[in-house]
């Protein structure tokens, strides 16, 4: 649809995720791709993602015109990617400046803590 090329690369083991963790990872990337096509003026982007024991790191990045994280301006369109990714028990991490591109670091338990208690008490 944006004509955007994305690359793929995958880092140890692949474990399954609980659903609540597949939907929000996969909305959350989703989001920051539809972000490199209409705003970094690149038509590249690459997915990198490294399965942990217990955590899963997903880096989204481009080679695009970058922006600066610290402005409100740009903060706002990644707030709901920030929240989803904190309701997992996660974190995410922006790296950018104007003319260097960007990168979004997004870290998650492989478990939501909601699906751990579930397990737990069952």
């Amino acid at each position: 649809r944006y004509g955007l090329r994305v690359t793929v690369e995958e880092e140890g083991e692949s474990s399954p995720l609980d659903e609540t963790t597949r939907i929000s990872l996969f909305r959350n990337v989703n989001e920051l791709l539809i972000n490199v096509a209409k705003h970094a003026k690149v038509d590249r982007a690459a997915v990198h993602v490294s399965n942990w024991v217990r955590d899963i790191m997903i880096i989204v990045e481009d080679r695009g015109v970058g922006f600066d994280p610290s402005s409100q301006r740009s903060e706002y369109g990644l707030f709901s990617i920030r929240e989803r990714i904190h309701h997992l028990g996660g974190i995410m991490r922006v790296a950018s400046k104007p003319g260097e591109g960007t990168r979004i670091i997004l870290v998650t338990p492989l478990e939501t803590t909601g699906s751990r208690t579930n397990t737990e008490s069952a």
